[in-house]
């Protein structure tokens, strides 16, 4: 599944969570050069707050953050929307990495860290 991108890119909404608030800010910035309106959350509790609160197309998130690990996070989202929004996750491990890999049951994406930004917008047909 990727998002199916609206007319114009700046009506992709998309949240970001990410614990490393520089590659946060990298990612936002990144994303907002492309016309998308973006969102930060620096742990999985503010990551459900944004998504709440602004109903994005997409949320792009680290698998391991403070206050609701990543599989918690998937399952709180797929239990709250369905496949009404995309979720891309993303790590620094490998995805049959038994940390991580039930995160995978839900998500839509995955990326080990760095991403690939070619597949990353592949993903969000930004390309």
């Amino acid at each position: 599944m990727s998002v199916q991108s609206p007319a114009a890119l700046n009506a992709l909404r998309i949240v970001i969570a990410d614990d490393v608030e520089d590659a946060a800010a990298t990612m936002a910035a990144l994303l907002r050069h492309h016309g998308c309106e973006v969102w930060v959350a620096h742990d999985g509790q503010q990551a459900l707050q944004q998504v709440q609160q602004h109903q994005p197309h997409c949320l792009i998130y680290d698998v391991v953050m403070p206050f609701l690990p990543g599989h918690l996070l998937t399952q709180r989202m797929r239990a709250q929307y369905g496949s009404d929004i995309v979720l891309i996750a993303m790590s620094g491990f490998e995805r049959e990495d038994p940390r991580v890999a039930e995160t995978f049951l839900g998500a839509d994406h995955y990326f080990v860290k760095p991403v690939d930004l070619k597949a990353l917008f592949r993903a969000l047909s930004l390309d």
